[in-house]
């Protein structure tokens, strides 16, 4: 699921598909077929084969198009403010990291792939939220991150990775304030910040999403609906839906199905997320 370009590995699948219909067709191409179908043979059962080749059968005339979306203008001045860099860089005779010119296809699918509404103040403001004393604003004690029944949920999760040892966090407000000013927990928030700052818009406002004290960092979720792709997508899924048709949305990028899946239900369309993490049972029924 995703808007990356429509599909995943294409031409395998079209070649595959191509073979196979040709069992039920010219007699000339089983040769073809031979050679190539051997390599999945063994993963199918013959029931499952019965059924592919039923459903190839039943498929209509498949034909491509390729639609063309203009950038949003944030999307735009994003990318531009990026190849401009880019520019800069190798005016100056230095290498262009492939990382970063990935940065650009991301840009291209979703503007909160890339970070740009969590300014460098916003990330350092984030990174100390854990560490404020209104974090203990309620009887609690946590011990190596895990508090007790009842107790209002800390930011623990943002330590968890920059903690030497053990910390405890004592049960009253002022006890426990005293004893994070004591206790050395070796959290630095600027090991934090430093990596908050290589996360995309979206990671960072999920992140944030999940913690009492960082709540008032996360993004209005609309935002999740400002990309020239899913414009496209709101002209092109009320039509298909009328029609009765099902549709599938295929994305290399699992941050991008992530906002995809907020973008389909702020519209309200029914969906189902398949990934590599979907248990193998899950996928049969879908």
């Amino acid at each position: 699921m995703g808007c990356e370009d429509g599909l995943v590995e294409g031409e395998l699948f079209a070649e595959i598909g191509r073979v196979l219909l040709a069992l039920w067709t010219k007699r000339e191409m089983r040769i073809e077929t031979e050679k190539i179908l051997p390599q999945f043979s063994e993963c199918m059962t013959v029931k499952d084969y019965a059924v592919l080749m039923k459903v190839l059968s039943c498929l209509p005339k498949k034909s491509e198009s390729v639609v063309y979306c203009s950038m949003t203008s944030e999307q735009k001045e994003i990318y531009t403010d990026l190849v401009r860099e880019f520019r800069e860089v190798a005016a100056n005779g230095d290498k262009i990291n492939t990382g970063r010119l990935m940065q650009l296809r991301q840009i291209a699918n979703h503007p909160l792939l890339y970070r740009k509404q969590y300014l460098d103040d916003h990330i350092v403001q984030i990174a100390k939220a854990d560490y404020e004393p209104h974090c203990l604003c309620s009887p609690q004690m946590v011990v190596c991150g895990q508090k007790v029944e009842g107790a209002s949920q800390p930011c623990s999760g943002l330590l968890d990775n920059y903690l030497v040892n053990f910390y405890v966090i004592f049960c009253r407000v002022d006890e426990g304030v005293e004893a994070l000013s004591m206790w050395n927990v070796g959290f630095d928030p600027d090991h934090l910040a430093e990596d908050l700052a290589f996360r995309s818009d979206f990671s960072i406002s999920q992140l944030c999403s999940k913690y009492t004290s960082t709540q008032q960092f996360c993004l209005d979720e609309r935002i999740a609906l400002e990309s020239g792709k899913f414009k496209e997508l709101d002209r092109l899924l009320p039509d298909i839906k009328r029609k009765g048709d099902k549709v599938l949305i295929f994305s290399q990028f699992t941050t991008m199905m992530d906002i995809l899946e907020v973008y389909l239900r702020l519209r309200g369309h029914e969906y189902c997320r398949l990934d590599g993490s979907t248990p193998v049972m899950e996928r049969y029924i879908f």
